[in-house]
């Protein structure tokens, strides 16, 4: 089995794309993510869509936080 773990996304789609490719030309079976998916970076949003496609296990990460609480 394939596991790809990806993390500290920040908002860059573009290159969250680029990963996504790379993990479905490698035949991966499980992806999970390990957070900081949306915090500043030029497209938050459209990536915090491309990871909620990925129907994946998702680990709340340092930036996610500061967005829940304020950052500190």
């Amino acid at each position: 089995m394939k596991l790809a773990f990806i993390f500290d996304i920040h908002g860059n789609a573009k290159a969250l794309e680029a990963v996504l490719e790379d993990i479905k030309a490698r035949n991966v079976n499980k992806t999970y993510v390990l957070g900081d998916i949306c915090y500043r970076g030029p497209e938050p949003q459209r990536s915090l869509n491309l990871v909620r496609e990925l129907n994946s296990e998702v680990i709340k990460g340092n930036a996610n936080e500061w967005v829940v609480r304020g950052v500190q």
